[in-house]
């Protein structure tokens, strides 16, 4: 990625699936990760994709990917957001009214962006199922 992170926090979210807390120490901001597995339906989805376009996280998602080796060493596919907006506290500003996202801010985006994923996984499974009835009621 070129920036220099410190895993802050790892773990499992109340929806089982797994989070990931950096500390971007070149920038000094947060960033949030949920990782879904792969094999399921937002495996290899881009995060800028149409069906995606509902899910809310600080400053929106921003990062897509599953390289295997960021957010972390694993086999996750993984949906990020980062704190560094107008607004947020960073190394680069300096403005009174800039807002530092703290830890636990980001573990609560984290686990609500958990939420959204898994409610989106059986959401486009089930536009799946319903596309599949729908042709074999056609013949196809």
């Amino acid at each position: 990625m070129g920036n220099a992170f410190v895993i802050e926090k790892q773990w499992l979210t109340d929806e089982g699936l797994e989070a990931v807390c950096l500390m971007m120490t070149d920038f000094g901001h947060r960033n949030g990760y949920v990782g879904v597995p792969r094999g399921t339906t937002l495996d290899g989805v881009d995060y800028s994709n149409f069906a995606l376009r509902d899910i809310t996280v600080h400053g929106g998602l921003s990062f897509s990917g599953g390289d295997g080796k960021y957010p972390v060493e694993d086999d996750k596919w993984w949906f990020g957001f980062d704190c560094a907006h107008y607004g947020d506290k960073t190394n680069l500003t300096n403005e009174p009214y800039d807002v530092e996202r703290t830890l636990e801010y980001v573990e609560n985006e984290c686990e609500s962006l958990a939420k959204q994923l898994s409610d989106k996984m059986v959401e486009i499974a089930s536009w799946k199922e319903r596309a599949l009835e729908s042709n074999k009621e056609k013949g196809e």
